[in-house]
């Protein structure tokens, strides 16, 4: 087998050393800082503005993105024009709801030449503002990108502006010339809109697609657009998939939850009698729902624009019913869909189980609580003790409250009449997502009552996980200089229980004072790295040496990092990181949930520098397993392997078949007992060799001090030499050994035969050939480039009948 010219220089191995300990006793207590008063000032973010450093301009933008002052907006607006498009993006997500003069025109004039994401961010803006001066502007300016045109169209569809429902349609009338993801986005957007118009337009196109047959692996763009917009992958799209969607849509029951009894007890019979007409018939009568009271203004638009969708699919239950339950599944989910959402919007404060809980608690009625202000609130929840607050939290973190502004209403008073801590640890043990981020959200905005509970939170021992996470989610919107330091102090335990939440609270504190203890864990291509680098620009380090190096890593700029990556746990200081390998070989006959794997590419520690003392984490396991179970489906269907990052292989040492990673621990065992063993070396070296590992060279310069002739070794330094890019030291070695090998002198042979070596060797040449070296003339490759002619035929016949066969089967193709 030639050798592999693959991968790249490698760095030095770090040398194995202990853990950094941040110096945590440095930090002063939380106390000695000011009370609420944030790590950064209005007029210092104002200022960071125009830092040279994009992340830093970033960093300010988001603390300053709720302010409302003038000067601020005008600074924002500024930036729309940032020459670095994630910077402008940033800004224009940041002005979000402000309508100024100054600001529209600032993001009308980026969009006229912005792509991808930054587009479709500024159209999603001037969709929600100026909806008409949008549609002038696509007139004018160029293409947009396949990205920029689903979100920009998808924004006009939400809009419910007339210009942009006309402009929408006349877009549909050259989608024929659109390719199929570009039609998908443009279909989507119309169904969004709820016009009526444009919405039997998409659902005529999907019904006339559902009856002809799809493209291979896919369907048509109008199916994928119901499917997507119904709230369904583009594979369940596909009309074969159609039956297990019915079936767990009627197994799960969920879709039908916020219907009342009797609409879900027809859902349910209909789909058990694959009686479609009968499901469709049964959501009728949620399209005269209309959405509550005090909804805002955006929400009653969605619900109308829903209504506009179901009405329209109501319209066609014939035809869709007669399509049968394959093809009919997307039409009826995205009748549900839109079903469930007008019935969730209709339901009152009154129908709410946790509101009729609180009343009982409080001993009052629903009716009597939605009619309080906070003022009230708080009377009455001043005059609780612990064991009644707790009563009136557990509903309301664990159930659906229909009327989020009474909700505020009472955790604001919650946390005004002194139950911030009961409040922390209901939302740390609720199992509704909304409240989670609704006490988030309050507490962030009332650093006066709330820090000194997330104080007092930090200073528990132990702090459970649960509620550390809630408390960093408050951290990140509430940047004060003692929840610094009340942070910074318990750095390590809190990186042990929520490592991501910990790097971005303390990204988003942007306290100097945290830089040498984050450095402590800023390991290559780790959250804590891009954490560290913000904090020691923001003390005024100049980008120069390490840091440059780290910026350089986190651009891009650096090294290509391998694709193949995934978390593994150091065995010597325990530390979890994510490290990047081309690949993995695993045995296939191991036991091991992760079949035992030996990963090509340096397998050192960035922690300690442990070399090779990895274990799989449960995230490892699964990952490597999803790739053994493509390459097995692959093999059973016949058809040709995929290239996976996860491949099995074996080798044969001392007699026996057994994995990599096993081999290569027997051998390190026989190095160590006999280290001048040139066969040991030599077998070590090659596996070292095709895991791309810098210590082959070890092994390789050991076998060529023993005998500076073998050809072995010489094989093999120069495929570490191919490896490393180094290509003509690697064919003169080649040239050598081919020399050595046919001039029928007497060579030392250890671990291999002469013929096969000598095809290897001229194989590795024509591959170094094919790389742009030219050749000696006297060098005749005749027979390699027929053995290679030989090789590449067999491979295609050999792929020409497996198609065939697979032809052959059922269902082939």
């Amino acid at each position: 087998m030639a050798i592999q010219i693959i991968g790249q220089s490698k760095a030095a191995e770090p040398t194995h050393s202990k853990l950094i300990e941040p110096d945590l006793a440095s930090l002063p207590a939380p106390e000695s800082a000011p009370a609420a008063t944030f790590v950064h000032t209005k007029a210092q973010l104002i200022e960071l503005l125009t830092h040279p450093e994009p992340m830093v301009r970033t960093f300010a933008i988001g603390h300053l993105a709720s302010s409302e002052d003038e000067a601020v907006v005008n600074a924002l607006a500024l930036r729309v024009a940032d020459e670095v498009p994630g910077v402008a993006e940033s800004a224009v997500k940041a002005l979000g709801e402000r309508s100024q003069a100054a600001v529209v025109a600032a993001v009308e004039k980026r969009f006229d030449s912005a792509a991808g994401s930054l587009a479709g961010e500024c159209a999603r803006y001037l969709a929600r503002h100026v909806p008409a001066r949008l549609v002038e502007l696509l007139k004018s300016r160029a293409r947009l990108d396949d990205e920029a045109f689903a979100v920009t169209t998808a924004e006009l569809g939400r809009s419910k502006s007339e210009v942009a429902i006309d402009y929408l349609d006349r877009t549909m009338n050259r989608a024929g010339t659109m390719p199929g993801e570009r039609r998908s986005a443009l279909y989507a957007a119309a169904l969004l809109s709820g016009d009526k118009k444009l919405c039997q337009r998409v659902i005529g196109l999907a019904l006339s697609d559902s009856k002809v047959d799809e493209p291979e692996g896919g369907t048509s763009p109008a199916r994928a657009a119901v499917g997507s917009v119904a709230g369904l992958p583009l594979q369940a799209a596909i009309r074969a998939e159609g039956e297990n969607v019915l079936k767990q849509l009627r197994d799960e029951g969920t879709a039908f939850t916020f219907f009342p009894a009797e609409v879900g007890e027809k859902l349910d019979h209909g789909l058990r009698d694959r009686d479609f007409v009968a499901v469709l018939t049964a959501l009728e009568p949620m399209a005269s729902l209309i959405a509550r009271e005090n909804a805002s203004a955006e929400h009653k638009s969605l619900v109308e624009r829903r209504r506009g969708l179901l009405l329209t699919v109501l319209e066609k239950k014939e035809a869709i019913a007669s399509l049968g339950a394959g093809p009919a599944a997307v039409f009826i989910l995205l009748a549900i869909d839109a079903a469930q959402m007008l019935a969730l919007s209709a339901k009152q404060a009154t129908d709410s189980p946790a509101l009729i809980t609180v009343a009982k608690v409080l001993e009052t009625t629903p009716e009597a609580l939605i009619a309080m202000d906070e003022a009230a609130f708080h009377t009455l929840f001043s005059e609780r003790g612990q064991r009644g607050i707790r009563a009136v939290m557990s509903p309301l973190a664990s159930e659906t409250m229909f009327d989020i502004p009474l909700l505020e209403r009472m955790l604001s008073a919650l946390l005004s009449a002194g139950h911030g801590e009961a409040l922390l640890d209901a939302a740390a043990e609720a199992r509704s997502d909304s409240f989670v981020r609704l006490v988030v959200g309050l507490l962030s905005k009332k650093p006066e009552s709330s820090e000194p509970v997330l104080i007092e939170a930090l200073s528990r021992r132990p702090i459970e996980a649960s509620v550390a996470h809630v408390v960093l989610g408050v951290v990140a919107r509430m940047p004060t200089q003692r929840l610094a330091l009340a942070v910074g102090r318990r750095f390590l335990e809190l990186r042990d229980l929520a490592r991501t939440g910990l790097s971005e609270a303390i990204f988003r504190l942007g306290d100097p004072k945290l830089t040498a203890i984050v450095k402590t864990r800023a390991y290559a291509n780790e959250p804590e790295e891009l954490t560290y680098c913000l904090l020691e620009l923001l003390s005024g380090a100049p980008a120069e040496g390490d840091l440059l190096e780290r910026l350089k890593r986190l651009r891009g700029e650096g090294p290509r990092e391998p694709e193949f990556r995934i978390p593994l746990r150091c065995t010597d200081c325990e530390q979890v990181l994510i490290y990047g390998f081309e690949g993995v070989y695993v045995d296939p006959r191991s036991d091991k949930p992760d079949g035992d794997p030996a990963f090509i590419g340096e397998p050192v520690c960035k922690a300690c520098g442990a070399y090779d003392h990895f274990e799989s984490t449960q995230a490892a396991v699964q990952v490597m397993a999803q790739s053994m179970m493509q390459l097995l489906a692959m093999a059973n269907a016949g058809g040709p392997m995929p290239e996976t990052p996860v491949m099995p292989r074996t080798t044969r040492l001392n007699g026996k078949d057994q994995g990599l990673a096993a081999a290569l621990r027997e051998l390190d065992q026989a190095v160590k007992t006999s280290p001048d063993s040139i066969r040991q070396r030599l077998r070590r070296a090659r596996l070292h060799l095709l895991l791309h590992r810098s210590r082959a060279e070890e092994d390789i310069q050991a076998a060529l001090k023993v005998d500076p002739q073998s050809v072995e070794a010489k094989v093999m330094h120069a495929g570490m030499h191919a490896q490393r890019g180094a290509l003509e030291p690697a064919l003169a070695l080649l040239l050598e050994v081919r020399d050595a090998l046919r001039s029928g002198d007497e060579t030392r042979l250890y671990d291999a035969e002469a013929a096969p070596l000598l095809v290897e060797t001229e194989d590795s040449i024509l591959e170094l050939e094919m790389y742009g070296l030219e050749l000696p003339a006297s060098v005749n490759l005749d027979e390699a480039r027929a053995r290679l002619a030989d090789h590449q035929a067999a491979e295609e016949e050999a792929l020409r009948k497996m198609q065939s066969e697979q032809r052959g089967r059922p269902g082939g193709q």
